[in-house]
């Protein structure tokens, strides 16, 4: 028999960051937008680098990775809900 003195607690944190009236905001929301807006600013900057690419040409502009942002998010939104339908 395990004893308490062994066990070592779990905290429960609260899933969500904060409130604004009835938008309740969540720490995985968070973590998502930081992640989309990371990438799309790593995505510019590598963009912008023309000793990256062959000829000195980029195979997007600056339009091309707004829309890639665009894209990205609703994959993400819609492939989220779609697992959790599928495994949930």
């Amino acid at each position: 028999m395990i004893s308490g003195l062994f066990v070592i607690p779990f905290p429960a944190p609260d899933p969500t960051a904060f409130e604004v009236g009835p938008v309740t905001v969540r720490w995985y929301g968070l973590a998502y937008m930081a992640g989309l807006l990371l990438g799309w600013l790593y995505i510019k900057r590598l963009l912008a680098n023309a000793a990256l690419w062959q000829s000195d040409r980029a195979p997007l502009d600056g339009d091309g990775a707004d829309s890639l942002l665009l894209w990205t998010t609703l994959g993400v939104v819609v492939g989220g809900r779609l697992g959790f339908v599928l495994f949930y």
